[in-house]
């Protein structure tokens, strides 16, 4: 068997992001765990939002191809936008940080 090839240190590490959809009556939500229970259908994704890469795809219920591939788009939509507003708080935070001189 081979070894895996050690990461490169400079290479920033992956993050994934995981999204729910429920879809009820063809509709799309996202919803945590209190809607979870409630709904015709969900299905949980994960995803690397850098190269959209499915980590995780689960489906509870039953839905059409058609509602299937629509709460895909709509998981995988909200994953980048939780990414990109987790992004901006962190460089937000950091940048203050920076600023104020509390990290060097």
């Amino acid at each position: 068997p081979k070894t895996p090839k050690p990461q490169n240190p400079k290479t920033p590490k992956p993050h994934y992001l995981k999204c729910w959809i429920r879809m009820k009556k063809d509709r799309g939500e996202y919803l945590g765990k209190e809607e979870d229970n409630y709904g015709d259908a969900d299905l949980p994704v994960a995803i690397a939002p850098r190269t959209d890469e499915i980590i995780l795809l689960q489906m509870d219920g039953h839905l059409t191809i058609e509602e299937f591939d629509k709460a895909l788009d709509l998981a995988i939509k909200g994953c980048h936008i939780i990414s990109k507003l987790q992004r901006k708080a962190l460089l937000d935070r950091y940048q203050s940080l920076i600023e104020g001189g509390d990290i060097e």
